[in-house]
């Protein structure tokens, strides 16, 4: 007998993903080697901390700009945030949250 009506576990919910935020991240330069995206090495959203269960977490005061191909796969997903903040020289948690606010500045001004 089941625990849950219906016979299964609720499924976890998705985070509310942000569409702008994201664009404005991908018009950024890589966090980890300074260089902007190009046609064939696109910046992704590199996401600090993941929410569980193979999403990717909340897109809010939580996404770096980073390139696809070695810096993202290769060097921001091999070592911690803590690690990798230390390795830029800069705290790239705080630089998440600038980017959101520098995001939510700009959306406030285009009303």
């Amino acid at each position: 007998m089941s625990l849950f009506p219906g016979g299964a576990p609720p499924k976890p919910t998705k985070p509310i993903k942000n569409p702008g935020l994201r664009k404005h991240i991908h018009s950024k330069p890589c966090c980890v080697c300074g260089n902007p995206g190009t046609p064939y090495n696109r910046i992704v959203c590199h996401h600090i901390d993941t929410g569980g269960m193979g999403t990717s977490g909340p897109d809010e005061d939580n996404m770096l700009p980073v390139h696809y191909i070695g810096c993202h796969t290769g060097v921001a997903h091999s070592m911690t945030i803590a690690r990798l903040s230390e390795k830029v020289g800069r705290n790239l948690r705080e630089y998440a949250v600038d980017l959101t606010t520098e995001y939510n500045q700009i959306e406030a001004s285009n009303g």
